[in-house]
């Protein structure tokens, strides 16, 4: 029998998204055309907000998680893809060979997060072992049929999911290409777009990890070129 690769896995991209940040949306799609492992598809959930005034991010994670299996039954697994932040051309084939290489967990995600701060030129990395960020998140079709989904106000969704869903997860410590060159990086401090998603973590935290970039030498090194040019203008 022949054996079951990463790159056989049909990976879905789901974006949840209110439609107000066209830019960042349009640089997540070419993040994703740009991926080593070819998507199974690629879902924009950007309906009309249900709260216009709030975050409504667990409405858009638990519809768009259902509309992705409505158009594609055949989907192995859902890649939570934010729009603001930036993804390596090798993330969803790393994650998808570690996601098989794990034992196809329903929850699945890395231990820690890399968080790159435009404003103050500084990065850090955050642990948090029993979860992953809802950015570097992926489910299976179980997630979406479970019954203890919060309100669809509620701000925290991904660590909701984390900690209160009943279903097979696993937050992988490190994954060797994360070590040294981060596969996906969380980007605060932008400007476009701020209703959605989570508030920017505050520049003491990243001022703390001593981490300052100040010439954007490494965040220049680490993302692709159009990628620096793209968060540059911002």
């Amino acid at each position: 029998m022949e054996e079951i690769t990463g790159k056989d896995i049909k990976i879905v991209a789901l974006v949840p998204t209110r439609g107000d940040r066209p830019k960042m949306l349009e640089n997540m799609k070419r993040l994703m055309t740009n991926q080593t492992q070819q998507l199974h598809g690629l879902v924009i959930f950007d309906d009309e907000p249900i709260y216009p005034k709030k975050k409504d991010i667990t409405y858009r994670y638990r519809m768009g998680l259902q509309r992705v299996f409505d158009l594609y039954p055949d989907c192995d697994l859902v890649a939570i893809v934010e729009d603001d932040d930036w993804y390596s051309p090798v993330y969803i084939e790393t994650m998808a060979q570690a996601w098989l290489d794990e034992g196809r967990p329903d929850l699945f995600g890395v231990g820690f997060t890399d968080y790159y701060h435009l404003k103050v030129r500084g990065r850090y990395r955050e642990f948090h072992p029993d979860r992953a960020s809802g950015f570097c998140t992926f489910m299976t079709r179980k997630v979406v049929q479970v019954n203890s989904w919060p309100k669809d106000d509620y701000p925290f969704v991904d660590m909701h999911l984390w900690q209160k869903v009943n279903v097979r997860k696993r937050a992988v410590g490190s994954i060797d290409e994360c070590l040294f060159y981060p596969i996906a990086l969380g980007i605060k401090g932008h400007n476009e777009g701020a209703l959605f998603g989570g508030s920017c973590h505050s520049d003491m935290r990243v001022y703390s990890n001593q981490a300052g970039d100040n010439n954007f030498e490494w965040f220049k090194n680490t993302v692709d070129e159009e990628s620096f040019k793209f968060y540059e203008s911002l």
